[in-house]
């Protein structure tokens, strides 16, 4: 024989539900990534573990609003408090994260800082509220009350929109671009939870959707790891494959520049290792910011050697960007204790060659202007 249960136990276990799982998957990832030091994941995870309270915070809430416990003001209003406080930390969190993940001078800036003043208040705001406000009320007063106490967080979700969109306008990497448009479109999807689970409360809308947000993000965050080299944080070989299958594809001439670190075993061997790493992140930094400006691929081929995919028929353009990264490199020279040189080389690929052959004859060239250098 069936039991029927009354509809507020269905819906309380529905939104209990729903939103256990939400925190068991975030527990989950968090468990895999607690060895991972970098500060994307570790902002990544204080999201998780923010947004883990929330959701504990809602769940004692919903115990009291389906009426399955016995209704205290107390019990509720302190369930209120950190329901709202967390979502201030989150926002803020969130912006955080963003900053870092697009590379944003505002990352280190200390002026960022100067966000701590709204989130405070906002929160001081939510506690005097959930506190002062008629709190034998199941729901707050009115939709306004609602909406200004999460106000400020998502205002940080908005910024961290704005961030997103100036950087996938400045940036020519094709890769990037095409993430970064992805992420644009955040804070309209947040938005139109927040608004849904105002005027819906009873069902657990706000959590179903940041779950499916943050768990595409984390799979978005292990294809970087995939697709990035972790010490330099350019391509690595893994990325190369895929972009070497697209070209196959396609009938355009491309440029392959191959290029290493001159001396990279007498860095290592006189200075240390971590000399010789950040050596390498160097001549990175310098292939990212000089090919990257013109939306060429960049990746790490391998120890201390790279290789730069450019799309264009004008080897003038190759010609000019090499010039730039010598004088690059120079500057940095100037700037250590020790030679800081690089030696490139470039072939051209038609539509139809076989890339090996190029990266070939490119490497080929490199080891030519490698010796000149030695000679000089």
């Amino acid at each position: 024989m069936l039991i029927e249960l009354p509809t507020n136990v269905i819906l309380a276990i529905t939104f209990i539900m729903c939103t256990a799982i939400t925190i068991t998957l975030f527990l989950v990832i968090l468990l895999k990534n607690k060895k991972k030091n970098e500060s994307k994941i570790w902002y990544f995870n204080l999201i998780l573990q923010t947004l883990i309270v929330h959701f504990l915070a809602s769940i004692l809430w919903a115990l009291a609003f389906f009426d399955i416990i016995p209704y205290q003001n107390v019990f509720l209003t302190i369930s209120r408090i950190i329901y709202y406080t967390t979502s201030n930390i989150a926002g803020y969190l969130w912006l955080s994260y963003v900053l870092i993940l697009i590379e944003s001078p505002l990352a280190l800036n200390r002026k960022k800082r100067l966000l701590y003043i709204p989130g405070a208040i906002s929160v001081l705001a939510a506690i005097l509220i959930c506190i002062f406000l008629d709190s034998s009320q199941k729901t707050l007063p009115g939709y306004l009350t609602s909406f200004s106490l999460v106000l400020v967080p998502f205002s940080f979700v908005i910024f961290a929109g704005v961030e997103i969109v100036i950087a996938r306008n400045k940036t020519n990497d094709k890769t990037m671009k095409r993430r970064l448009t992805g992420l644009s479109f955040w804070p309209i999807v947040v938005l139109v939870l927040v608004i849904l689970q105002v005027l819906i409360p009873e069902l657990p809308i706000f959590c179903l959707g940041i779950m499916i947000i943050l768990v595409a993000l984390y799979i978005l965050l292990q294809e970087n790891l995939i697709f990035t080299d972790p010490l330099t944080g350019i391509n690595n070989r893994n990325m190369l494959e895929k972009v070497r299958k697209e070209l196959i594809k396609d009938d355009k001439t491309y440029y392959i520049m191959m290029v290493d670190l001159d001396m990279f075993k007498s860095i290592n061997d006189g200075f240390g290792h971590l000399e010789g790493d950040l050596a390498l992140k160097k001549i990175a930094n310098i292939l990212k910011s000089k090919a990257g400006a013109h939306g060429f691929f960049v990746a790490r081929y391998g120890g201390d050697e790279f290789i730069v995919i450019a799309e264009t028929k004008d080897e003038k353009l190759i010609e000019d960007l090499v010039n730039e990264i010598y004088e690059d490199v120079k500057k940095e020279d100037e700037m250590v204790s020790y030679h800081f040189g690089t030696s490139i080389g470039y072939a051209k690929m038609n539509p139809h060659d076989n890339m090996d052959d190029i990266i070939a004859i490119a490497d080929e060239k490199l080891y030519l202007e490698k010796e000149k250098h030695h000679q000089n």
